[in-house]
């Protein structure tokens, strides 16, 4: 990895960090006014913006669906993404016209809250999220153990723990944040 893309990969790293808005109190739970579920979902299902719209379709959009009936949240995301996608004229997927007649007509039932999750569960999942973004798609190392770049400087778990401090947040070792990207815990989205 050379200089230029260690670069680039904090810049994306501070970016994404940038765009949840908030600062590091919410993402570790010590906020109730917070709901970056929402843009961690977006992200997670690779939801994209089209117009005043939304375009989501294939398998998220049968995640999302099937999650609507259980999940606040995701039933959130679904009523938001139905109700942009119709004020701009863009067609939701098929798959979600049941789901939507349903809740035109008022039958749908709202699934029940669910209990909190743990104060670090919203940072942990960022960090996962950013973990696969630099790893896939920016070519680093998950950690500097990764045989591929031994001799490297710089490896995802580094490149979070960076953002996260510049960011203003208490970052864990990289040791931590790798033990986090890895630990297969609960069904977090």
């Amino acid at each position: 990895m050379s200089k230029h893309n260690d670069q680039i990969a904090m810049t994306w790293a501070n970016g994404f960090l940038s765009k949840l808005k908030q600062s590091p109190a919410d993402l570790e739970g010590q906020s109730d006014s917070y709901d970056g579920r929402q843009i961690l979902l977006e992200e997670y299902y690779r939801v994209t913006p089209k117009g005043a719209g939304f375009d989501v379709f294939g398998l998220p959009s049968i995640s999302i669906e099937k999650r609507a009936r259980e999940c606040p949240d995701h039933e959130k995301l679904l009523r938001r993404i139905l109700s942009a996608n119709y004020k701009a004229g863009i067609n939701s997927p098929a798959l979600w016209n049941d789901i939507a007649s349903e809740i035109l007509l008022g039958t749908f039932v709202c699934p029940p809250k669910i209990r909190r999750p743990p104060n670090t569960l919203l940072r942990n999942i960022i960090f996962k999220l950013m973990a696969i973004k630099l790893t896939e798609e920016m070519g680093l190392a998950l950690n500097q153990n990764d045989e591929r770049i031994s001799t490297k400087p710089h490896s995802a778990c580094k490149v979070i723990q960076d953002a996260y401090r510049k960011f203003g947040g208490s970052a864990p070792s990289t040791k931590n944040i790798y033990r986090i990207v890895t630990e297969d815990g609960e069904d977090w989205i």
